[in-house]
């Protein structure tokens, strides 16, 4: 099993926070591609100490649909000085252009139809990070490229902005 504690060591020690959301996406990307895919992680540091939080478990505790359903309420909670959430996710690329695309938008929003259920489905990789100070809040998201062997070959950035995000479960 690979250890991502050792990895994001490996990287080195942090010098910003930007550093430090750098090393959790990049440690968190070596281990998709080596292994094939991952848990949801929450990477925290908070006065100098570094955790990690299998948002996966936590989802099956308190029986909720996302891991993202976690995000907010941990971060508000924990009130790390700098927090890194990574995932592997499905998306539907719905256009919502019409009445039809509307109210099929509706029912994905409202959690009738799940992503992973819907024929063309995109498998990405999300991150949602920040600090305490608000500085930085970001959210990124790339493609997941694979190959016929299903093994990751790349992970294509997508231009996604924050303004752009449609969500209330961001910190």
């Amino acid at each position: 099993m690979y250890d991502l504690r050792i990895s994001l060591e490996m990287h080195g020690k942090r010098k910003t926070d930007k550093q430090f959301i750098q090393d959790a996406i990049d440690c968190h990307m070596e281990v998709c591609k080596e292994v094939g895919d991952s848990m949801p992680l929450l990477y925290m540091e908070k006065k100098g100490e570094r955790c990690m939080l299998p948002l996966n478990e936590l989802q099956d505790m308190v029986n909720c649909r996302s891991p993202m359903d976690l995000l907010k309420p941990i971060i508000e909670l924990s009130a790390p000085d700098v927090y890194c959430m990574c995932a592997e996710a499905w998306m539907s690329k719905v256009k919502t252009k019409g009445k039809a695309g509307q109210a099929l938008a509706k029912k994905y929003m409202e959690g009738k139809i799940k992503p992973s259920d819907d024929p063309n489905k995109v498998e990405i990789f999300i991150v949602v990070s920040g600090t305490k100070d608000g500085k930085t809040r970001n959210i990124k998201q790339w493609d997941i490229i694979r190959n016929k062997e299903h093994k990751i070959v790349k992970f294509l950035k997508n231009p996604i902005t924050f303004d752009k995000f449609e969500s209330n479960k961001i910190p």
